[in-house]
């Protein structure tokens, strides 16, 4: 009989991402055969096991020589998958692509036609701060950018109080978002009406006790975890390993709280609500028109004006929005996704995909490059 091997899994399991992470590392385990036993103990069970020489490997929370520390004497395999300081570089991560992660959020507030723009964080962890830089990078000079990083809950109110109406709000994780949705609703604006809020970690948790359900964006954390078991599987067997491996978010989640399209028109945003609903339809802009629109030219002059493309080019960016996230989430193939998400066929799917992303879809799979919206 095949001796089993434990693993500990150095990390809390209060949050979604957590969570997501042990059934990643769990359903590798399975799928792989391998022969471990998966403990999450911690304090004094930790010690003894350390003590005893029972653990073969750690995957947790391991970034920071505080955390480590506690499995030095073991001298065995570790995986980090925390973010909340740069890396070391002789450790083995995986970790989410944070800098992508706030290009996402970018990507998805500036779609809907949002000017406005504010990034709360909980501090100065290191994913926090990429996540901003992906943010500013990408709302760019589409309006400003007010920037509040929270210690404690001082200045929270006074901040949320000056942003203007049609903000939209990033918060760096959805325990941050919640706490925004709670004290905008506190002071009596209203979500999504007067602003809209996005969180990250795709927790379901926070969002089923906000007081608005909270749109978050997918960090693919089930993803992180089965890559952090293939890396311990390599170091075990005394296989090299990359020494970092960032994974790009999945799309945003959405809910009620980013349930807004921020153009002034009416028209315009009735208009882009039908293109959301049925841009996987294989559509042309004439089967998206209706008579109370007003002629097609003027509806046409006044999309590009707010939006800055086309009705056609909103149409296909929908489309590819639909189809990398089933890329991302799902093992479905290409030529099922292309069908599905309106395209004539899987040849031209992968070249879309790649003028718009800069890589093939198949790539995308591999996690290994970062999709970059040209």
């Amino acid at each position: 009989m095949e001796t089993l091997l434990n693993i500990h899994l150095s990390m809390e399991l209060v949050s979604g991402h957590s969570r997501g992470i042990l059934r990643g590392v769990a359903a590798a385990v399975e799928a792989r055969g391998l022969p471990w036993r998966l403990t999450s103990d911690w304090t004094e069970v930790v010690k003894r096991k350390v003590w005893m020489r029972e653990v073969a490997g750690v995957i947790g929370f391991l970034a920071g020589e505080q955390e480590r520390a506690v499995w030095k004497d073991a001298a065995v395999p570790l995986v980090n998958i925390s973010a909340a300081v740069l890396p070391d570089p002789s450790l083995v991560s995986v970790v989410p692509d944070n800098v992508e992660v706030g290009r996402e959020a970018g990507r998805y507030v500036r779609a809907r036609g949002f000017r406005s723009f504010a990034f709360v964080s909980a501090g100065r962890r290191w994913y926090e701060e990429q996540r901003l830089e992906g943010f500013a990078e990408t709302v760019g000079e589409a309006g400003p950018l007010r920037v509040l990083r929270i210690h404690g809950k001082g200045g929270l109110p006074l901040f949320l109080k000056g942003l203007p109406e049609a903000s939209a709000v990033f918060g760096a994780t959805d325990a941050v978002a919640r706490t925004v949705l709670t004290e905008l609703l506190r002071a009596g604006r209203l979500v999504p009406e007067d602003l809209i809020v996005l969180g990250v970690d795709g927790d379901e948790v926070q969002s089923a006790f906000a007081p608005v359900p909270l749109s978050s964006i997918d960090l693919r954390s089930e993803e992180i975890g089965r890559l952090a078991a293939e890396a311990m599987e390599d170091l075990l067997a005394g296989r090299r390993h990359d020494r970092r491996t960032t994974v790009p978010p999945g799309p945003v989640v959405e809910r009620q709280s980013t349930n807004l399209i921020a153009v002034p028109d009416p028209r315009i945003a009735r208009l882009l609500h039908r293109i959301r609903r049925r841009a996987c339809e294989g559509i042309q802009v004439r089967d998206l028109l209706e008579p109370g629109d007003g002629p097609r030219r003027t509806i046409e002059v006044k999309f590009r004006r707010l939006l800055g493309r086309s009705i056609g080019e909103e149409i296909r960016r929908c489309r590819l929005e639909a189809a990398r996230a089933r890329i991302l989430l799902t093992r479905q193939p290409l030529a099922v996704i292309a069908e599905d998400c309106g395209f004539a066929n899987v040849y031209h799917f992968s070249r879309r995909y790649k003028e718009a992303y800069g890589q093939s879809p198949g790539r995308a799979r591999l996690l290994r490059a970062e999709p970059r919206l040209k």
